[in-house]
């Protein structure tokens, strides 16, 4: 009996004891469970930790980064910087000029335009009667042909010379001893104008010894005819719309009344010492675009013989 119960209660023990280090095994293994739990999270915090760092560290060295490239360029060759100033000057001053081109061409309403590229005229009066007197130049384009050339034409009149274009547009040198004095039978008023820079310059005419730079500045005059007044008919000017245009001096420029005779030659010639005159006239009194511009750089070349 005894023997039975001593079985019975180390059994009892050997299954306590061992529920027991069942229980503290279990527990050691939940400690540590907890234990790598706690250390996984600590790691996480880490890396998350690094990942914030990273990213505030990024911000920062790109600043570095551009503060470098700013240095750098800053630092740029001093000649370098020299030749694109001077390459900025240049363009600064290449647009100043086409601006001040511009301004001076709205400023001024003359007819502009390149000079006359043809054949140079030069008169014959001095070289056909081999004596010392003006000689005179002019260039006409092509498309002009010479139409009239007379020397010694008549009593009064010592040299005549005419260009004209296929239309019948013409330009006329006249070289007068006097004026042709012809009876006028109208009135004419026009209002006169510059049309261009004349390359004609007075000065003492070859062959005298009279001065003639009182005369002025010469231009290339548009005279452009209003009135018209039939002398013994009419009391008054009737309007008309017609244009010529002449080498005159300067003080020709503004309102005008003259006698309509030889052909406007008389009122729109010049003392040098004896009358001259060169004239561009139209069949109709009108010019196209393209004539106008040539009549005016063909009047415009007339000067002094080189």
């Amino acid at each position: 009996m005894k023997k039975e119960i001593i079985i019975i209660v180390t059994i009892v023990l050997v299954t306590a004891l061992g529920i027991t280090g069942f229980c503290v095994y279990k527990e050691k293994m939940k400690q540590k469970e907890l234990n790598q739990s706690a250390k996984v999270n600590e790691a996480i915090k880490e890396n998350e930790k690094d990942s914030i760092a990273e990213e505030q560290s990024e911000p920062e060295e790109m600043e570095e980064k551009e503060e470098a490239v700013g240095k750098q360029e800053e630092e740029t060759n001093p000649e370098e910087e020299t030749a694109n100033e001077e390459t900025i000057q240049e363009s600064e001053a290449v647009k100043n000029e086409e601006n001040q081109g511009i301004a001076e061409e709205s400023e001024t309403p003359q007819v502009q335009s390149e000079s006359v590229t043809g054949t140079t005229y030069t008169t014959k009066y001095a070289q056909t009667n081999a004596v010392t007197a003006p000689v005179f130049q002019f260039e006409y384009p092509e498309g002009w042909n010479v139409q009239t050339e007379n020397v010694d034409a008549g009593n009064v009149i010592e040299e005549n010379v005419v260009i004209s274009n296929p239309r019948g547009v013409t330009v006329t040198y006249w070289d007068c001893q006097t004026n042709l004095g012809v009876n006028a039978k109208s009135m004419l008023k026009a209002e006169i104008s510059k049309a261009a820079d004349s390359s004609f310059v007075a000065g003492y005419p070859a062959g005298t010894d009279k001065d003639c730079s009182g005369l002025g500045t010469f231009v290339v005059a548009k005279v452009q005819l209003v009135g018209e007044m039939i002398l013994g008919l009419d009391s008054d000017y009737m309007s008309i719309d017609k244009a010529f245009y002449a080498v005159v001096p300067e003080s020709y420029i503004g309102e005008r009344e003259f006698q309509g005779q030889a052909g406007n030659v008389d009122e729109f010639s010049f003392e040098y010492p004896n009358p001259h005159a060169f004239i561009a006239e139209s069949p109709d009194g009108t010019f196209t675009a393209e004539e106008e511009q040539q009549v005016i750089q063909i009047l415009k070349s007339f000067k002094i013989a080189q």
